[in-house]
């Protein structure tokens, strides 16, 4: 009876095994295209001209309002 179960079990892990493992291949394939728009955004504002643009757009907003 051990045996039967210990067969299940390893049956049913490699299945559980093979359907995350290519659910994690899908989602891997959907964030690389997500990435990239956080990848600029992060070179813009880490970069000193990304703040002092927003700042200035903010103060000539202000001005103008």
């Amino acid at each position: 009876m051990l045996f039967f179960f210990c067969v299940f079990g390893l049956i049913f892990w490699k299945y559980l095994d093979s359907k995350l493992t290519a659910e994690r291949n899908e989602t891997e394939k959907v964030a690389e295209p997500l990435a990239a728009p956080r990848l600029h955004t992060a070179e813009h504002y880490v970069s000193k001209r990304g703040p002092r643009q927003t700042t200035d757009q903010i103060m000539d907003a202000m001005r103008i309002g």
